[in-house]
């Protein structure tokens, strides 16, 4: 039975580190399934562990958790909860499932101190508080992994309250799901090891379990453990790196998850309608920084004006910071919709961007020497003469223009634009360059390329 018949979920990290993909892909498994069930989405942040705790990683999980429009409907610190953790470990001393122990914390042998008829207390020692393993097995359904049993004399009497009084976190986040009433426990299958431990503690406080989903590991292209150079970084560091958050959330859909609803893309709308922890693969996904930017991509080539909206501003500080002359919105927002097929970043969108215009626009361009050698100042001085009996400034008329005196005259195409690109941006590869002509206009245009002569 689900308490309430409430879907609840939640994401339980610790801020001992940065939120990165693996994590975020848990994130989002519990919010598209409380949301498709009309349920809630908690945050709750582990953070009992104060020496390894920060403020910074709290910030980061947060902060990620937003840029990727994850929304938690209540938000939670596990250390304003420890009283009540304190009362429940009370409780199992009380009703005999737990015990006084003066063992060093350490020690993982069954404590003296479990009889009750051993007398000997140390007097220097505080003690911490131990579980009493019942003998038997454990059994638990996952939802993923299917039944699992465990037999009890393979678990330790497992430490539910250290010796300072702090309960640990295998007692904590017990407490804590069962009062929050969370009703499906959707984590990494590296707690699958301490859920039977956990399942004792439900059973011997007399307290329905959750559901549980064990999701697999996120490994490197190598198959290894996902590390930083595979991609375990910090969430945000790829959206500072120029992903866009539905790139991300449709990646993290690809890794571990089979969309059965018939779609050839895995998108978040899919997902909302298709999920199911049951469909969550048993194999490790397999991270692959060349999928997401290809992922990222679409996005950026499907979504022309968002694009062109999301980085105009962004684009026009940063060319201020370079000294570079601002063109109008229309001409910036022309040179968006140019690169946007050539970038699979909003990163690279602006370095392309800028890297054009600065050779265009910038009078501190110093053009490179491979360049700048290629460009035939006699063929140059032809096309600046045919470009100036031009009428109407446009893509068709300076095509037809340059077809008539020159490819029809065995002067090879790339050539002349290899020519043109050269002494108007001082690049070998750009977009079409009779494109950015059209831009910038017919005056900046010439000016430019007689420049080129005037300097060379």
């Amino acid at each position: 039975m689900i308490k309430n018949n409430k879907i609840i979920t939640r994401f339980a990290p610790s801020p001992t580190g940065l939120l990165h993909i693996g994590g975020a892909r848990i994130a989002l498994f519990n919010w598209i399934f409380a949301k498709q069930n009309n349920g809630k989405f908690l945050l709750r942040i582990e953070d009992t562990d104060k020496k390894r705790s920060t403020d910074e990683a709290i910030d980061v999980i947060i902060k990620g958790l937003s840029w990727l429009n994850l929304d938690y409907d209540e938000l939670f610190y596990q250390t304003k909860l420890i009283d009540s953790h304190r009362g429940i470990v009370n409780k199992l001393l009380e009703d005999g499932n737990a015990y006084k122990c003066y063992l060093p914390l350490g020690e993982k042998t069954k404590s003296p101190w479990r009889d009750s008829s051993y007398k000997k207390i140390p007097e220097d020692i505080t003690p911490c508080i131990r579980l009493k393993i019942p003998d038997g097995t454990t059994v638990f359904d996952d939802i993923v992994y299917g039944t699992i049993t465990v037999n009890n004399d393979d678990i330790d009497d497992l430490v539910i309250q250290r010796s300072d009084g702090t309960p640990t976190y295998m007692l904590a986040v017990v407490a804590d799901d069962y009062q929050m009433n969370v009703s499906h426990v959707i984590r990494g299958v590296d707690h699958l090891t301490n859920t039977s431990k956990q399942c004792l503690i439900y059973d011997l406080l007399g307290w329905e379990r959750p559901k549980f989903a064990h999701v697999p590991l996120i490994h490197g292209n190598d198959g290894s453990k996902l590390s930083k150079r595979h991609g375990a970084i910090s969430v945000l560091e790829y959206q500072n790196d120029g992903i866009l958050p539905n790139s991300m959330i449709d990646y993290l859909l690809h890794l571990g998850w089979s969309d059965k609803g018939g779609h050839n893309e895995i998108n978040l709308e899919n997902a909302l309608n298709n999920f199911k922890l049951e469909d969550i693969q048993l194999s490790s996904a397999q991270f692959d920084r060349d999928k997401l930017l290809n992922i990222n991509h679409s996005y950026i080539k499907n979504n022309i004006t968002n694009i062109v909206y999301l980085c105009k501003n962004p684009l026009i500080d940063k060319l201020k910071n370079k000294n570079i002359e601002i063109l109008s919105d229309k001409q910036l927002e022309s040179f968006i919709k140019l690169y946007i097929s050539r970038s699979k970043t909003i990163n690279e969108l602006y370095i392309n961007i800028i890297s054009c215009l600065e050779g265009l626009l910038s009078s501190n361009f110093k053009l490179n020497d491979n360049v700048k050698n290629s460009i035939d100042i006699e063929i140059l001085k032809l096309i600046i003469e045919k470009l100036h009996i031009i009428d109407i400034w446009n893509e068709e008329n300076i095509e037809n223009t340059l077809s008539k005196n020159f490819f029809d005259n065995n002067y090879k195409k790339p050539v002349i634009y290899k020519t043109i690109r050269g002494a108007l941006i001082g690049h070998a590869n750009s977009p079409y360059i009779i494109s950015i002509m059209v831009i910038i206009g017919r005056e900046k245009t010439l000016k430019k390329l007689n420049n080129f002569i005037s300097l060379n």
